[in-house]
């Protein structure tokens, strides 16, 4: 069976066994019936998705069901919509760009396994980024503490990928990004999710609390906690 042809955002190529290892898994995934063409320059699953696979007149709803039916080119715009989403909270919540990459790439794998799962009772967007959380919570329970000369080489590097993953935005935009990131890497991991999902991401209270599994009395609780040490480090007034 050929494997999934759509690929990701260029920036988030992993190595090259776990694209072999993960080409392999998402072959097994879903019984894909068409082709998609695309004109990436690597073989990973998260490369360049060709914009020739976008569908203006689908939504999004439409596009689930067509995914979960075996339509490859709906699989390949879903996962086009979130690339970007995944990754810049991945690189925020790991501080390193090589386990961002393998977050990202192991957040579209489950997307594209628990599909057929999502009910339609919250939007695509916040219930993807339930499954990022739940990746970078088990990596960060995996990783070893490092040298903290390289953790903080890293650190410079996930910055410099992060105002990429926003490169649409106005430079004033970027800039605010690169202060925050300084700041919110000083979170504690719960309360830097909440941050990052409500004023990176823009959901509500009720869509963070689907988000990281807790209720929405711990998400304002994590937000009031990180809001209060952002201020201080930043020495904002209320």
């Amino acid at each position: 069976m050929a494997d999934l042809t759509c690929q990701i955002h260029p920036i988030l190529s992993s190595r090259q066994t776990l694209q072999q290892d993960r080409q392999t898994q998402m072959s097994n995934t879903l019984p894909f019936t068409t082709e998609v063409e695309h004109k990436a320059k690597d073989d990973s699953i998260l490369g360049s998705v060709s914009t020739s696979v976008m569908c203006d007149v689908e939504d999004e709803a439409e596009l689930v069901q067509r995914s979960i039916r075996g339509s490859r080119e709906a699989m390949c715009v879903l996962i086009e919509l979130y690339q970007d989403i995944w990754y810049r909270f991945c690189i925020v919540q790991l501080r390193d760009i090589e386990l961002a990459k393998d977050a990202a790439q192991e957040t579209a794998i489950r997307f594209i396994q628990r599909l057929n799962r999502f009910q339609g009772n919250s939007q695509l967007k916040t219930w993807s980024l339930g499954i990022a959380v739940n990746v970078c919570r088990e990596m960060r329970r995996r990783r070893k503490r490092g040298d903290m000369q390289r953790v903080e080489a890293e650190m410079l590097e996930a910055k410099d990928h992060l105002t990429g993953a926003y490169g649409n935005q106005a430079i004033e935009q970027k800039e605010m990004i690169t202060l925050m990131f300084d700041h919110v890497n000083i979170l504690p991991a719960r309360q830097r999710e909440a941050v990052l999902l409500r004023y990176f991401e823009e959901l509500s209270i009720i869509q963070i609390a689907e988000a990281m599994g807790c209720s929405t009395g711990t998400v304002k609780s994590s937000l009031h906690k990180a809001i209060k040490k952002l201020r201080k480090m930043m020495k904002v007034k209320p």
